[in-house]
């Protein structure tokens, strides 16, 4: 972990920040979940088991963040979150190309895919990202949700 730059390890804060959805300091199987859905990864519910088994070392059935720096570097390095990545993710979860991914489009990928969400997940996501409550994601509300940053 010490090779990691100051920029490394302020954005592993703020995704940290933004999937411990209670702000608790730790985060539980439900907000990896996703959180890990968020940044455009499709883990599996027993993939998700698996990590968070592995990371928690202290076996508190959360992690911490030291804990989720290590699943963060370890695990999601080769999925880098750099902006021209989240960029191209937004364009596949926009899919009717508005520029904007709509309460329904989400709907429709995180409560029919093979990972089925519940509607009370799914609300949480869109609350999360739609800032301005115009039932509508922007680039930049999606920027910002997953970064940190606009």
């Amino acid at each position: 972990m010490e090779s990691l730059s100051e920029e490394q390890i302020q954005e592993i804060n703020d995704v940290f920040d933004v999937i411990d959805e209670n702000q608790n300091g730790s985060i539980d199987i439900s907000e990896l979940a996703r959180g890990l859905r968020c940044l455009g990864l499709n883990p599996t519910n027993g993939e998700i088991k698996e990590l968070m088994e592995k990371y928690d070392a202290n076996d508190t059935k959360s992690l911490d963040r030291e804990e989720f720096a290590h699943l963060f570097v370890e695990c999601l390095s080769s999925f880098s979150t750099t902006e021209d990545l989240l960029r191209d993710q937004f364009k596949k979860l926009d899919t009717n190309e508005d520029g904007f991914i709509t309460a329904e489009e989400l709907r429709k990928l995180l409560l029919y895919g093979e990972e089925q969400l519940q509607e009370e997940e799914v609300d949480s996501i869109i609350t999360e990202f739609d800032k301005n409550g115009d039932g509508r994601i922007s680039m930049e509300e999606f920027l910002e949700g997953v970064l940190g940053k606009a």
